[in-house]
């Protein structure tokens, strides 16, 4: 009985903790006009940004609602100093005159795409 109210005890603060340690960060952002990532279209509208950790090559996955659109595997997340309040996306015009998204600064958090995240380039 006691070895089960231990582990129980131990369940009971390890597992919240655990959980805590591996929710990803999302955040949401708009997007006004149609832009590209990957081989995915965004049209304007709501879509959230998620990652686990902070740093260089993280993968990064931009959902629609509850559905996953894109997973780019290897994004920047870093802290900053931003003037923004909400969140300004930040885009490229490719040669075919197509908007491709390379970031997103949110008012202290940058999510950077890497360049040329384009298929066949």
């Amino acid at each position: 009985m006691r070895r089960a109210v231990c582990l129980f005890a131990i369940l009971a603060i390890w597992v919240p903790v655990s959980l805590a340690s591996s929710k990803a960060n999302k955040k949401g952002f708009t997007v006004t006009d149609p832009v590209q990532v990957q081989s995915v279209v965004l049209s304007p509208g709501h879509y959230e940004v998620s990652w686990m950790q902070m740093g260089s090559n993280v993968p990064v996955t931009i959902y629609k609602g509850h559905k996953a659109l894109v997973t780019i595997p290897a994004a920047s997340v870093v802290n900053q100093e931003s003037p923004y309040e909400g969140n300004a996306v930040v885009t490229t015009k490719e040669p075919n005159g197509a908007l491709e998204l390379t970031g997103i600064e949110f008012s202290r958090i940058a999510v950077m795409l890497p360049a040329g995240s384009q298929p066949g380039r």
